[in-house]
């Protein structure tokens, strides 16, 4: 008896853990403001399938990483901007990779990570996909992380 009653305690602790944390899953972020929809994440392979089964439908990916190393970066601001001056997209991209479906037109691409601004026109014709790659200094004082390294 004392056996079942630890199964099925166990069960029910196991079933109340994966409610409680499986939100914390990475899956892509989707955000639609008037006519433009955004899509972002990249942090795991799940993640990463469904980015890429998307990006046929925007018309612009962006890529965050690290100058040199060209580790992948999360948490980067992006503000796009059309040729008014009009905030069309105003996220924070949840991993390194950012699609988004926009008119045709002119714009300007704002980056941002750790106070560090790249800047970026981009033109859009139609559903023709512009790629571009964002790449970040190492801010001033942050010694690089190196992988493996003992404390």
């Amino acid at each position: 008896m004392a056996v079942n009653v630890q199964l099925v305690s166990t069960v029910c602790i196991t079933l109340m853990m994966a409610g409680t944390f499986g939100h914390l899953v990475a899956a892509p972020v989707q955000e639609t403001r008037g006519e433009v929809t955004v899509m972002h994440g990249g942090i795991g392979l799940e993640d990463r399938a469904v980015l890429a089964q998307k990006a046929s439908d925007h018309n612009l990916r962006l890529t965050f990483a690290r100058k040199g190393s060209g580790a992948y970066l999360s948490d980067v601001k992006v503000v796009i901007r059309n040729k008014q001056g009009a905030v069309l997209v105003d996220t924070v991209a949840s991993g390194p990779w950012l699609l988004a479906r926009l008119p045709a037109g002119e714009y300007t691409v704002a980056a941002i990570e750790q106070g560090n601004t790249l800047t970026q026109a981009v033109s859009i014709q139609g559903a023709a996909r512009r790629d571009w790659v964002f790449r970040f200094e190492l801010p001033r004082g942050v010694e690089p992380e190196v992988v493996g390294a003992k404390p």
